[in-house]
């Protein structure tokens, strides 16, 4: 931003250092860190829908986290959205099976949107878009996930916060 670029850098050293960037920032989320780093986060997401679905969520329509690519990419890959083996498929040229997201242009985006089945008033699906494209949920080919399912299997997979951490008192707790 206003700093010209080194003359012998080269694009495709800028795509490689890139890719590099890219792949070690979804490394360091796999597994367990994402489980940990979310866990905060998405209890508070989920007990915010749920309040929605009990109709207990005074009148708020619309909850905006604000955060950096640390925040962004442990939700990616937690959500399966991305991973360090589908960049490397895609920067090896190999075919790519599921989600692939690229994290994490400037100012990306995130939503969890809770909807109302139109048919089964009772029914409520979450879908995710990532800067602009909706992304398969569940583990299955499809934009939506029912909530009661896309809850359980979150919170099956998050790991206690402040277990994990060593904290004696929970300001987020794990729900099950």
């Amino acid at each position: 931003m206003g700093r010209k670029m080194p003359d012998q850098l080269t694009d495709r050293d800028y795509q490689t250092l890139m890719f590099i960037h890219r792949y070690m920032f979804a490394l360091v989320f796999e597994e367990v860190p994402s489980r940990i780093f979310n866990a905060p986060y998405i209890n508070t997401m989920l007990n915010n829908m749920e309040k929605v679905i009990k109709n207990k969520l005074d009148v708020k329509k619309l909850s905006i986290y604000s955060g950096h690519d640390t925040n962004v990419v442990p939700l990616l890959v937690f959500y399966n959205l991305t991973s360090a083996e589908c960049l490397k498929k895609q920067w090896m040229g190999q075919t790519v099976t599921g989600n692939c997201a690229v994290p994490i242009p400037f100012a990306s985006n995130l939503f969890f949107e809770l909807h109302q089945d139109d048919k089964n008033s009772s029914q409520y699906f979450v879908k995710m878009r990532y800067n602009g494209n909706y992304f398969n949920l569940c583990g299955k080919n499809s934009t939506e996930c029912l909530f009661d399912e896309f809850a359980l299997k979150s919170r099956n997979y998050l790991l206690d916060f402040d277990k994990e951490c060593g904290n004696k008192q929970s300001d987020y707790p794990v729900q099950r």
